[in-house]
């Protein structure tokens, strides 16, 4: 490779357009920092609590209401998420957005490395306890008595030779 050069880049300019006598302002490219904002927003509110459904509905309007906040100059106390949506203006704004669609792939990744997350803990602890019941159950019924003991004893090297019989390896 030949000499490196310097690349003068300079920041888009925000996307103005008017809807309904009102001068709107996007930001062309949600930030980095917006996205961290927006998408572990998303990802609590998914997970906040069993209400699946809700929690799904609640998440994605909270993602648009976020977008409109961090990439506009739309005040979103009183913005009814209804009419947003019915006017146009929210087309409006996510087409204004060049990298929207690098926002709504990241969120998937995020939300399936989420639930990735969640099935392991949850699954690992689920095994983990079915098995610490079975070990707590099988010490309390344990006989401490020396003949106890003798036959708990008598019972492992059977079991140790009937296992080495259908797993010797020759």
């Amino acid at each position: 490779m030949e000499s490196k050069i310097k690349v003068d880049i300079k920041e888009p300019k925000l996307v103005k357009f008017s809807f309904e006598e009102n001068s709107i302002e996007v930001e062309p490219y949600v930030s980095l920092e917006n996205k961290m904002i927006l998408l572990t927003n998303y990802a609590s509110t998914f997970y906040e609590d069993d209400n699946f459904v809700g929690n799904f509905i609640s998440a994605k309007y909270a993602l648009m209401l976020g977008v409109v906040d961090l990439c506009t100059n739309i005040k979103i106390e009183g913005l009814d998420i209804n009419t947003l949506i019915s006017s146009g203006l929210w087309d409006k704004i996510k087409s204004s957005i060049k990298n929207y669609s690098e926002l709504l792939s990241d969120k998937h990744e995020v939300m399936k490395a989420f639930a990735d997350e969640r099935i392991i803990t949850h699954s690992m602890g689920t095994a983990f306890d079915k098995i610490s019941i079975k070990i707590n159950d099988f010490i309390e019924n344990l006989d401490l008595s020396p003949e106890g003991l003798e036959k708990f004893t008598d019972t492992l090297k059977e079991a140790s030779k009937d296992f080495d019989a259908k797993y010797k390896i020759e």
